[in-house]
C-alpha cells in the first residue's frame, strides 16, 4: 500500500466544535474499502475517468446498501441532530445540527 499524502488540517484551530451549529461530517471506511454500498445499474458511459458518476449522463446509476451499510444507516437515524445523510460505498456524509439547548455536547 502506498502512503497517503500529507493532508492539512481542515478544522479551525481555536473553534469549539461542541458549540451550537450545523456541521458537515464525513466518515471513511478504513483503507477505503467499499463495504457500505455497491454502485449498480450503470454502464461505462455514465462513469467518468476518475470513477465518479457523470451527472450529465442520461443513464442514472443506483447505489444499493450492503447489509453493513443498512446497519450504518439504521445507526445514523438513532443519532440526535442528524438532519441529512448519504451512505456511499466507502464513506458517508452527514449534516449534524447541535442546537445548544442542553449546553455543549
Amino acid at each position: 500500500m502506498t502512503p497517503q499524502p500529507k493532508r492539512t488540517a481542515n478544522r479551525l484551530k481555536h473553534y469549539d466544535y461542541s458549540r451550537a451549529g450545523w456541521y458537515f461530517v464525513t466518515v471513511c471506511v478504513k483503507n477505503h474499502l467499499c463495504l457500505l454500498a455497491q454502485v449498480t445499474d450503470y454502464d461505462e458511459a455514465c462513469v467518468g475517468d476518475d470513477a465518479c458518476i457523470v451527472p450529465q449522463a442520461q443513464h442514472q446509476a443506483a447505489v444499493s446498501l450492503t447489509p453493513l451499510g443498512r446497519i450504518v444507516e439504521a445507526e445514523l437515524l438513532c443519532i440526535p441532530g442528524i438532519r441529512e445523510y448519504v451512505v456511499m460505498p466507502n464513506h458517508l456524509h452527514c449534516i449534524v445540527c447541535i442546537d445548544g439547548e442542553d449546553g455543549p455536547m
